[in-house]
């Protein structure tokens, strides 16, 4: 008979990585996601399109547990925000509009202390490498606050490269593509496929042209005042 630990085990591999049910949120009293219904399995990627004000930003800070729902309900990895929400938050990692780093550190620093808030505990050489995939190694020492955009976006997205190990994170990831230039985009590009590749799933917002193909995609100004749900495309 199968225990209560390999029961768990099991049901975390193979529960889709991303079930939204009826999910509602509202930002300054109004409803910006209404009734959205989406699954996403590990490999696939759910690209958020539509204008600023739309809702994307909203949609992944509510995916990330940072504002709550007004209605309905999501769940990560068969983890739900409701039931869990400390278990919840250890199943994603999140690269926001704004990068979050700490202005007053340097960049091996900031990039260490966003490690141990996401439950890690990278060692020296990992952090290093980490920086070195987005060419940051050069500027460990470096105050965040005398970075340029691009580099301080670099630096951002150089967590990604602390959870290579751990493919069940959900990644949420607002606009990862601006102030990139020609080698972190592919750089990123690179991280985003290998995660895929590993099991991993990921929700991208983003506008204009992006090295990437969605297997859904969610047009959030275009399913205003109708049930949402998930658009599939076919990845190819």
């Amino acid at each position: 008979m199968m225990g209560a630990t390999q029961s768990y085990e099991l049901g975390f591999m193979t529960a889709p990585r991303l079930i939204i049910r009826d999910l509602t949120i509202s930002r300054g009293g109004y409803p910006l996601i209404t009734g959205l219904n989406a699954q996403l399995e590990q490999g696939q990627v759910m690209l958020l399109r539509g204008p600023n004000g739309c809702g994307k930003t909203t949609l992944l800070r509510g995916l990330a547990g940072l504002i709550p729902q007004d209605h309905g309900d999501f769940a990560i990895n068969g983890i739900s925000a409701a039931s869990d929400h400390a278990n919840m938050m250890r199943q994603l990692v999140l690269i926001g509009h704004r990068n979050a780093n700490a202005e007053s550190l340097d960049a091996y620093h900031a990039l260490a202390m966003t490690a141990g808030l996401a439950g890690l505990a990278p060692s020296a050489d990992h952090i290093m490498m980490a920086l070195e995939t987005f060419a940051m190694a050069g500027l460990a020492k470096r105050q965040i606050s005398h970075l340029s955009a691009g580099q301080q976006r670099r630096l951002a997205l150089a967590r990604l490269a602390l959870f290579t190990a751990e493919p069940h994170r959900l990644w949420l990831m607002d606009e990862p593509f601006n102030a990139l230039d020609d080698d972190a985009a592919s750089t990123l590009n690179h991280l985003l496929n290998h995660h895929l590749e590993s099991g991993g799933a990921a929700v991208i917002s983003g506008h204009g042209a992006m090295p990437i193909t969605a297997n859904q995609t969610l047009h959030l100004d275009q399913l205003k005042g109708q049930t949402q749900s998930g658009k599939k495309e076919d990845r190819s």
